[in-house]
This record gives C-alpha cells, structure tokens and sequence, in this order.
C-alpha cells in the first residue's frame, strides 16, 4: 500500500493480529488480550473485540509530541501563494535556506510549496468502521487537504494533519504499535474510533496539546515522502 491513501479493512487487521499471534508463539511469548495488544481502538475489530472500548478507546497524550498544527499546515495551501509565504517551506527543511537556489536560478522554496501543497490535497484518508451492525464506529473518508484548508478547529483537520505529522515522523512518544507507517495508519484509526465512542472533543484536546511548531526535516527526506 503506497502513502497516498491509508486503508485499513478487517482482512488486513486479522491478517496483522494472525502475524504477531504466530509470531509470537514461534519466539515463545504469552499472548496477552487483543486490547492490551494492541492498545488501540482499532476501528475494524474495535479493539479486538474488547468489551471494554470505553476505556480502550483513548487517545493518550504522547510525551514527545505531534508534529505541525492545522493552522501551521494551512499555511501551505494557498494557490496563490505571495513570496512570504512561500518562504514558510524553509522553517520546516533544518538544512535549507530560505533564499536557496536550484542552479537554474528557481528558488527552492517556491518549487517546494507547489509539491507540498499537491501533495496534501492529493491525500485521501479513508477508515472502515466496525461494521457489526451496531454503528458505533461509522465509516470515515477525509480529503486531507480540504479538510485542514476548509476548517482548521474540525476533528476531520486534526486527523488530517496527524496523520501528515506520521509521514514526516514527528509524532513521537507513541506507544511501540503506532510506529511506521503502517503504525501511522492505525493511529489514525484510533483517533477516529476513539472521538466515535468517547466523544471529538476529548481527542482533538489532547491532539492541541501535541503539537509542537518546531519540528523539522532534512530536504532529502521532505523529497522522499513527497515522492520527488
């Protein structure tokens, strides 16, 4: 599965909880419940099947902290962009000055906020709910640029730019099941499961609460996640 699209479905969690069950076996450890497991509300098996997803579908504050806010991310949105603003990709690259040039004389701000903003609004998240028949987790899909340009205090703009904080690997003090990309993609998962069962509010303030304005990356791996 490539970045832009994360798509969690119930035949890829059974799939994950069969490897680490086998996995498990094979290196002799005890399998534990699939809620402590997991740790997660994992929107498609809802913890496993857990009858506790009141407690188990939380998100809890991560001690390093996120990555950039929805407001920081707006930033780089706009299709017309003045000069100022195009100079906002320098504060995130920790190795590239605001004035630099490519050696055709273009400067490298402007060309990157043109790929990242295309970048963002061709993300897609789409999560499948519980699907029992219950409705308590219902299905989800964010235009993850829309969602941050169009309403930047929205639960839907706080997953979008969580879930771009992962790519860039800024979400960090998360528990160990929610690191790499695949561990992006589930939390993300449990950010929607948990405003599902135990309301938007509790996550998006521990989400404000995470977000750090510092947080930075080389050039070279801002041009591996884009792709370019």
């Amino acid at each position: 599965m490539d970045n832009n699209e994360t798509n969690t479905t119930p035949e890829t969690v059974k799939s994950r909880r069969s490897f680490i069950k086998k996995s498990s076996i094979a290196a002799g450890i005890s399998i534990i419940p699939a809620s402590n497991v997991w740790g997660a509300c994992n929107v498609s098996g809802v913890s496993g099947g857990s009858q506790t997803v009141n407690t188990t579908c939380l998100v809890a504050a991560f001690g390093g902290g996120g990555g950039l806010s929805p407001d920081r991310w707006k930033l780089f949105l706009d299709f017309s962009p003045s000069e100022a603003k195009m100079t906002q990709v320098a504060t995130i690259l920790s190795d590239m000055n605001a004035s630099a040039l490519f050696g055709s004389g273009q400067k490298r701000t402007d060309y990157y906020y043109s790929e990242l903003r295309s970048f963002i609004f061709n993300k897609t998240i789409t999560i499948i709910g519980n699907g029992d028949g219950t409705g308590l987790i219902r299905d989800k899909t964010i235009d993850v640029g829309i969602a941050i340009a169009n309403n930047s205090t929205s639960l839907e703009s706080h997953i979008a730019c969580t879930y771009l904080n992962g790519l860039f690997e800024w979400n960090t003090g998360l528990s160990h099941e929610f690191s790499g990309l695949d561990g992006n993609r589930l939390f993300v998962d449990h950010i929607w499961g948990s405003a599902e069962v135990n309301g938007a509010s509790n996550v998006i303030t521990v989400l404000n609460g995470a977000y750090r304005g510092d947080r930075q990356t080389t050039e070279l791996d801002f041009k591996s996640v884009l792709g370019i």
